[in-house]
């Protein structure tokens, strides 16, 4: 039964308004309070019937309705303001015609006047509390200027039904506004309650997310903290830029890590070899690489270090310096490695690599690209010698793969460049665009004349000055030797 009379209750309260809200609570008190008024208007129906109250118990019988209507009107809009209003207002409807039918400032019902303004401080707010107050007073007032003046309101029962009356009058009022307050309070406390527990388990929920964000928190730094820890590793391995540049008159590596351990990496080797064109004497060919592996971050990282491995064992434990049999050399070797732990599939992991060997005692520069070019300048022009198509390493292409070499007269003061593409797809500038390939080249040819060291930095800004607030889109390496 209860159930029943819950679920019923329930039913008015607008769909919008969420159980845990303060305006849930406050909705079911207007329909608690509505259906207690529109019993004590049933009540005073038979107690103004019985007395011969007519125009009174027509009212109360009315009011009831009007109730009814509040309730689904309350129902549709959920506005409290609105429907606290209109409580009251019926309210005051009420107290009104109870006066002026049962004998004006000397009425019982005088007090009744006091209904509206608690209802509307209950479920409108105080502003329309004062409101009513304001017009229950001013009402109270012209009843007594009426009766000053001689203007008589007489009460419509017998004089012998006023001592009923007007016990039924205090004890209705006095008995609704204590049922008022009771219900209201107790759906305080329970309001209360619920808050409290929803606050502990709030509290509850809160530590627990403390616990697992400390968790993830102490994870994320140890797992930093070995990512820096391999970032040493291959620094160690992959070598100092400074062995690289120290071999020629001047030059510059700029390699700039999306993540903190880099996919892209340099390499640098110069092996002696004997050269029949300077008459069987032995001369030092120098071996340039710039390489951009698959992905980056720790599996790129990954890639770089067997990369490297492997060019030491073929640059200098076999000797092979052609760049085209460099990289003929290197793509078997990733594929047979790779392959060797995805149990013999296929895979389309690998490098795009640029070769440059450079013979100074010939005055010639060798070069073999795997999806990557050379630019050189001389004599302020830039020249570019592309790559084939094939990567390094990846199956996807059928055999056999072709590097094809090109050979370069070096001049005077010739500048060379070895790059991956991250700088060129970097996002930023004024409409965060690619920066490009057009805009690296012309870079380079206007910062082509300084010194190496210089040249670095200057590329460096711009990179941070392209990139802006944006993040960084790849691994960026740059190399630049002057022989």
């Amino acid at each position: 039964m209860q159930s029943a009379i819950n679920d019923f209750i329930k039913w008015f309260i607008p769909k919008n308004i969420l159980r845990e809200s303060e305006e849930y609570r406050k909705a079911g008190l207007i329909i608690y309070s509505s259906f207690i008024t529109m019993f004590f208007c049933l009540l005073y129906i038979f107690v103004a019937t019985s007395i011969c109250l007519v125009q009174l118990s027509n009212t109360l019988a009315f009011s009831i309705v009007l109730f009814l209507i509040i309730l689904f009107v309350f129902r549709q809009t959920g506005k409290f303001i609105l429907v606290g209003n209109l409580f009251a207002a019926n309210m005051f409807v009420i107290s009104v015609v109870g006066v002026i039918n049962t004998g004006g400032i000397d009425s019982p019902s005088v007090a009744w006047l006091i209904l509206p303004t608690v209802v509307a401080f209950m479920y409108a707010n105080k502003n329309s509390a004062y409101v009513w107050a304001t017009i229950a007073i001013g009402l109270i007032i012209e009843f007594y200027l009426v009766g000053l003046y001689g203007i008589a309101l007489s009460a419509e029962y017998n004089k012998d039904a006023h001592h009923t009356y007007r016990f039924f009058a205090f004890t209705g009022l006095f008995s609704y506004l204590l049922i008022i307050f009771v219900i209201y309070e107790q759906a305080k406390e329970r309001f209360a309650r619920q808050l409290k527990e929803a606050n502990l388990n709030i509290s509850e929920k809160n530590e627990e997310i403390q616990t697992q964000s400390n968790h993830l928190s102490d994870a994320l730094q140890e797992i930093t903290h070995s990512i820096e820890y391999a970032k040493r590793i291959q620094k160690a391995v992959l070598g100092n830029p400074q062995e690289l540049t120290s071999g020629f008159r001047q030059g510059f590596v700029f390699l700039e890590p999306r993540d903190i351990v880099s996919g892209d990496f340099f390499w640098y080797s110069s092996v002696t070899q004997t050269l029949t064109k300077l008459g069987n004497n032995q001369a030092p060919v120098k071996v340039v690489i710039a390489a951009d592996c698959t992905g980056h971050g720790i599996p790129g990282a990954f890639m770089t270090i067997m990369g490297n491995a492997l060019l030491d064992e073929i640059v200098n434990e076999k000797h092979i310096t052609a760049p085209d049999k460099i990289l003929e050399e290197l793509d078997h070797k990733v594929i047979a490695t790779l392959q060797k732990h995805d149990g013999g599939e296929g895979t389309n992991d690998g490098m795009d690599m640029g070769v440059l060997t450079i013979h100074e005692a010939q005055k010639k520069a060798y070069f073999a690209g795997a999806k990557s070019p050379l630019w050189y300048i001389c004599e302020g022009e830039v020249h570019e010698v592309k790559g084939t198509k094939y990567p390094v390493g990846s199956t996807q292409y059928p055999p056999p793969k072709v590097y094809d070499a090109h050979a370069i007269d070096l001049k005077e003061e010739t500048m060379l460049y070895l790059f991956s593409d991250g700088f060129q797809d970097q996002f930023g500038g004024e409409h965060d665009k690619k920066y490009l390939r057009s805009r690296f080249r012309q870079f380079l040819l206007s910062i082509s004349h300084f010194p190496g060291g210089k040249q670095k930095d200057l590329l460096t800004q711009e990179f941070i000055n392209w990139k802006g607030p944006n993040a960084q889109t790849d691994d960026v390496l740059v190399i630049g030797v002057q022989v």
